[in-house]
């Protein structure tokens, strides 16, 4: 089934959101974008009356819609209209990938960030006190496995051996791959008090998210390497590091000579409660996102600046160093997306990428 819905009639004004919700109604959506002021869809599934009804609503949902805010910007550099080429040099990836990290930590050791680990696995308490499959259940993927018991294991084996289905010998376990690194650092001090008026935490790895098909790219993947800068203290000590954080990083996506921009934004909440969020995140410019883009075609976030207020905080018990109530804030990077935008730009031969990157690469610094 193909569709197309006027675009003057759709109450929503961010198509970009629309679209994603439009993708989240049904499996069976394959594609969804707009041509000559239209919204187009194509459905390929069964339950059309359903899913019509379901779209129907969704399009005449009139919510409440802020204009993002333009932080800065650096577009008068010029347009770039590279391909990004499919056989890219594995060596670059893996040096450009070192290279960033390392600039990273420079920021991270400027703030007096603590490097920390944090393991893969993210157990139902912490997910439950983080609420992100509350708010985000579409991103989510849980942990299964076979019984450690020989009647399963023997089951598998054979199954296996026949080739019949297995999947009814998987069970769900309390456990989920970690969507982000953060929440992690708040369950460290659960329950505690702060040492100090401001702790940074910085943390770097693989994060998982379940992300539609039709939403994977170059630059979007269902498993990617985040970057992440973590503050807890006072309100004016963590909004002051945000401020000082979105100039540092601002002068290195410059120096390596990246185009684009910084803008309010706001996290991908699709449950109809949780959508006012959206107004309250742009409107109070709790999120700011760096934006990549070469092109009026192309572009995407390669890292967040978020302000969280006391929710997390007090979500996990944590207080200041006289029991008062303690924000925070995170600073994010995926650390593929910095590669992807580097490769389009300047390509996969280290001789045509900006002396400064290449600098940073040759002494290691």
């Amino acid at each position: 089934m193909y569709i197309r819905y006027p675009a003057n009639k759709i109450k929503q004004i961010d198509i970009s959101e629309l679209i994603d919700q439009i993708y989240y109604l049904d499996p069976d959506v394959k594609k969804v974008g707009t041509e000559r002021g239209y919204l187009t869809i194509q459905y390929e599934g069964i339950n059309e009356r359903i899913f019509l009804k379901q779209l129907e609503t969704l399009l005449n949902n009139r919510e409440r819609t802020i204009k993002k805010i333009r932080l800065v910007d650096n577009l008068i550099h010029p347009i770039v209209e590279n391909e990004r080429s499919q056989a890219v040099n594995k060596e670059s990836i893996f040096k450009l990938h070192e290279c960033i990290k390392k600039m990273l930590d420079e920021i991270s050791e400027k703030f007096n960030g603590t490097p920390t680990r944090y393991p893969a696995l993210m157990d139902s308490d912490l997910m439950q006190r983080s609420k992100y499959a509350f708010h985000f259940p579409q991103n989510v993927y849980r942990i299964a496995q076979i019984r450690h018991q020989k009647e399963h294991l023997d089951q598998y084996r054979f199954n296996m051996e026949k080739g019949l289905k297995v999947e009814e010998l998987y069970e769900v376990n309390s456990y989920f791959l970690r969507p982000c690194l953060c929440y992690f650092a708040y369950d460290e001090r659960k329950d505690q008090r702060l040492d100090s008026d401001l702790e940074v935490i910085h943390s770097y790895g693989s994060c998982f998210r379940h992300e539609h098909d039709r939403k994977i790219s170059a630059h979007r993947s269902r498993d990617f390497t985040m970057y992440e800068i973590i503050y807890l203290g006072s309100k004016e000590k963590v909004e002051s590091l945000r401020k000082e954080l979105i100039q540092e990083v601002w002068e290195l996506f410059n120096r390596i000579g990246l185009r684009g921009y910084i803008e309010t934004a706001n996290d991908p909440f699709f449950i109809k409660n949780d959508r006012n969020r959206i107004a309250f995140q742009r409107a109070a410019e709790m999120k700011y996102e760096l934006i990549f883009s070469p092109n009026e075609e192309l572009s995407f976030s390669i890292g967040s600046f978020n302000l969280v207020g006391e929710v997390l905080t007090e979500s996990f018990g944590i207080k200041g160093e006289l029991g008062e109530n303690v924000h925070s804030g995170c600073t994010a990077f995926g650390i593929d997306r910095w590669v992807e935008a580097i490769l389009y730009t300047f390509g996969d031969k280290m001789e045509n990428w900006p002396t400064y990157l290449r600098e940073r690469m040759a002494d290691g610094k």
